[in-house]
């Protein structure tokens, strides 16, 4: 995702496309396992970011 069309993302959502939003977290809570993949993949996503 082009980074103009994230931060719109972000400012619409509040959270990182992908990873659930503090209130659905909160509400029914989350699976470790599958959060930790997801995080690997932002990290992945901004590593990409930076070098390119």
């Amino acid at each position: 995702m082009p980074l103009p069309r994230l931060a719109d993302y972000i400012q619409k959502n509040q959270h990182l496309p992908g990873i659930p939003a503090a209130a659905e977290v909160v509400n029914q809570g989350i699976d470790l396992a599958e959060m930790n993949a997801r995080l690997l993949q932002k990290v992945e996503e901004l590593t990409l970011y930076v070098i390119g």
